[in-house]
């Protein structure tokens, strides 16, 4: 029986993974790797980074992205991508969720270049899931290009509007699929 603990958060669940059985696997979200608690509140509350489960420490989001960094068989991308609405953001009772699915790939290769963990890329948006749940490698790939891309402010029209992880900021590769 394989067991996942999706979406972890803190420094406890990376610490608990890592001793369990082989069995016994976690995902991590985009937004826990890159994004803790103060990210949301300081300065103003942020609502397009209230997620459930909530950001934590900053202590936390190290472990997270240390983990994710080496390349440990237990972790791998749990995208959890939310698309709601400004509108359902932005209310007395927002809705929980981050959408990080735009640039998602992008945004974690651009992470993982950053922190010179490009070599363990792969392992964790890809091969390491696919090896836990003991299913074949995807025969499709896809091709990285140096190159600095704008993730818009938001996503939509003057009627839906959706805004995306990281809106107005910059990456800095773009990807297309190679058969």
């Amino acid at each position: 029986l394989r067991i996942v603990l999706e979406h972890i958060t803190t420094k406890h669940a990376v610490e608990f993974i890592k001793q369990c059985k082989p069995n016994i696997g976690a995902t991590i979200t985009p937004h826990h790797l890159l994004y803790e608690r103060n990210d949301m509140l300081s300065y103003g509350l942020k609502p397009h980074l209230y997620c459930k489960p909530i950001l934590k420490r900053n202590s936390d989001m190290i472990a997270l992205a240390d983990v994710a960094l080496s390349g440990h068989e237990k972790f791998f991308l749990g995208s959890d991508s939310a698309p709601h609405l400004v509108g359902d953001k932005q209310s007395d009772c927002g809705c929980a969720g981050v959408y990080n699915a735009h640039k998602l790939i992008e945004i974690l290769a651009d992470f993982f270049a950053f922190n010179n963990s490009l070599s363990k890329f792969e392992k964790f948006v890809s091969t390491n899931g696919a090896d836990f749940y003991n299913v074949p490698y995807n025969k499709k790939k896809l091709y990285f290009e140096k190159s600095k891309i704008s993730i818009p402010n938001f996503i939509g029209n003057s009627h839906i509007k959706i805004i995306p992880m990281m809106a107005g900021e910059f990456v800095n590769w773009t990807t297309k699929l190679v058969e």
